[in-house]
């Protein structure tokens, strides 16, 4: 397998792409009858962002990291763990009928 050449745009791509998925699952429900679409929007939040996650964490570790890359993967994994605690409290939230 190539290495991956800019694993930090990647994971920002996906990032982005698993909190617009996030902030809008919810409104899926509403696309059909049944809450196929919710769960659909649900399953690709967290994939995304757990797919960031793997990227910031494990697949970018050169030996010299300067203080903007560290600071940059450190706020890159906090935003993917406020995506993922939020996609979470709205499931639980839905599920319990609030």
């Amino acid at each position: 397998m190539e290495k991956l050449k800019h694993p930090n745009l990647v994971a920002f791509i996906l990032m982005f792409i698993g909190a617009s998925f996030s902030s809008e699952f919810q409104q899926m429900a509403y696309w059909s009858l049944g809450i196929f679409w919710y769960w659909v929007g649900a399953g690709i939040a967290y994939i995304a962002t757990f797919a960031a996650l793997i990227l910031m964490v494990f697949l970018n570790k050169s030996k010299k990291e300067g203080n903007l890359v560290l600071s940059t993967k450190l706020i890159g994994i906090i935003i993917c763990t406020l995506i993922l605690l939020w996609t979470t409290f709205v499931i639980i939230a839905g599920q319990s009928g609030m």
